[in-house]
């Protein structure tokens, strides 16, 4: 390497310096950067790589003058280096200053990051300093370095280089303004996701979402994304989609067993499957099909419950996702026999239970041991996002301790359970929705249509026979009477109110003897 700080150095060709954790095919890079008359400067990982190929590598530790200190947490932190990559050679003070330093220019970095498993408040070593710092200072003189951090650019790096050695023109920055301004983008963007999953890392674990809570409570921040694996298509096979993760916990944790894969239409139906089986409780099971509850029960076994809720509606549970609050055994997996089930969402499955599974080729089996509801709901619009807090209810708002009963007649102990349930249910459905229920279990559920009264005919008529003893519970208010008057043999209604024709409603409750609950809070779901 020509001796640092003498005039034709700054002028010179210059440095490709070379600092990676994915070392596969770095070398071929290096090789087309010597040819095109660069030297290469690397760190010892990555120089010990690059020897191992041939190529002759000065140490960045020995270059910088510094070394490596502080056990390798100080590898390329030196001013050597950082005048070498921010330095503006067309300038003549930047020329005096890289001078009297001995830096010579870098043209071409080469940099990617430690990866960041494990790494948490408690364990740290892991985290990088340095090159993010390179990868900085190369992006903002983008005009002068190149700053490559992807082997996917590898190859075109190289060609670059071999267009520029042919063409002896290595005498300013490498390549099109357009291709570095596109690498330093990159850059910025790897050092931007990289910040972010350390904070993440760093994040309470009761704080889920913390950079979509910034968006939110803030008014700014950034939503960092991981994929957690691509998906074969969307909702229909010509859309490309992809699993991506916000937040330390979620549904990434789960097991897919036998090697099956998930599809996205399967996760959002296993989504909105758990989230009612959650809010209904212990043992609780929810069937679903396009993110819509067509059964749930609760307050019997899992066996019990798993056959009540098929029951529901037993036509639209074909090709359903059904989620358990509990352990599923041989006993409650039988309760599905004959019954075509998408996926199987529980928190434990037996042995005797996996037994059965594997006699039920098209069923895929997920285990989630610990689910938990998302906080957030986040959902686009064209050029942006739509961000609220899903639909929890507080301690102090929730059940029974905010009804108003607006009837002459009070619901019954039965009735206060079963409108609760109804309520729940209703709430996971899509607007405009109403659940009827009896004994813990839903006997008809009207959802997705623009009319309310539409969607208690829907629920009627799915219910039969069945509807007389029943209660309703409804996501929204009743515009009108109309509601209560097409479901008669119902005993009971749970609405939040606040229709200007409400007192025209309740009339018509007391008049056919129905006791009926105000909730105040309404649960439209779009």
């Amino acid at each position: 390497m020509r001796a640092a700080g003498e005039e034709e150095g700054i002028n010179a060709r210059g440095i490709a310096l070379f600092s990676v954790t994915e070392k596969e095919g770095v070398e071929k890079v290096a090789r087309a950067a010597c040819a095109a008359g660069l030297e290469i400067l690397s760190t010892g990982g990555t120089a010990r790589h690059l020897r191992n190929h041939g190529i002759e590598v000065k140490e960045a530790g020995e270059y910088s003058g510094a070394g490596e200190i502080l056990s390798g947490r100080v590898k390329t932190l030196a001013p050597r280096i950082h005048a070498g990559l921010l330095g503006r050679w067309d300038e003549e003070k930047d020329r005096h200053d890289m001078k009297r330093l001995g830096a010579l220019p870098i043209r071409l970095l080469v940099c990617n990051l430690y990866h960041l498993e494990g790494v948490s408040p408690e364990s740290v070593e892991g985290i990088d300093i340095g090159g993010v710092a390179m990868l900085r200072a190369a992006a903002k003189n983008w005009k002068y370095v190149a700053v490559v951090t992807d082997p996917e650019d590898y190859e075109e790096t190289v060609a670059v280089l071999e267009s520029e050695a042919r063409n002896a023109s290595l005498a300013g920055a490498l390549g099109t303004e357009e291709w570095r301004r596109r690498l330093a983008l990159r850059a910025w963007r790897l050092v931007r996701d990289y910040d972010e999953r350390i904070a993440s890392a760093f994040a309470p674990e009761e704080e889920e979402g913390p950079a979509a809570l910034s968006l939110l409570e803030r008014g700014r921040g950034t939503l960092f994304l991981e994929q957690v694996m691509p998906l074969r298509y969307g909702e229909n096979p010509h859309q490309r989609a992809g699993w991506f993760r916000t937040a330390k916990r979620g549904v990434h944790e789960i097991e897919i067993l036998d090697g099956k894969t998930i599809s996205y239409n399967n996760l959002l139906d296993m989504t909105a499957a758990m989230n009612l089986a959650l809010d209904l409780g212990k043992d609780a099971v929810a069937v679903i099909k396009h993110q819509t509850p067509c059964g749930a029960a609760v307050g019997g076994t899992i066996s019990e419950n798993l056959a009540a809720a098929i029951a529901t509606d037993r036509e639209s549970a074909f090709g359903s996702v059904i989620a358990v609050n509990g352990a599923v055994d041989e006993e409650a997996f039988a309760a599905m026999k004959g019954l075509f089930v998408e996926v199987l969402f529980v928190r434990g499955l037996s042995s005797g239970a996996r037994s059965l599974l594997g006699k039920r080729k098209k069923m895929r089996a997920v285990i989630w041991e610990n689910p938990l509801s998302d906080g957030l709901v986040i959902r686009n619009v064209p050029g942006g996002l739509l961000i609220q807090r899903s639909d929890e209810e507080e301690e102090e708002t929730c059940g029974l301790k905010n009804w108003r009963v607006v009837t002459k007649r009070e619901p019954t102990e039965e009735e206060k359970r079963d409108l609760r349930i109804a309520e729940l249910i209703a709430k996971h459905a899509r607007s405009n929705a109403v659940a009827l229920v009896k004994n813990g279990t839903a006997v008809g559920i009207g959802s997705g249509r623009t009319s309310r009264v539409k969607a208690v005919r829907d629920a009627v008529s799915i219910a039969g026979d069945r509807l007389p003893g029943t209660v309703m519970g409804s996501d929204a208010f009743f515009p009108f009477p109309d509601g209560l008057e097409e479901a008669k043999g119902i005993t009971a209604v749970i609405q939040p109110g606040g229709s200007i024709r409400d007192e025209e409603v309740i009339a018509y409750a007391d008049a056919a003897g129905l006791a009926m609950v105000f909730t105040d809070r309404r649960h439209f779901r779009h």
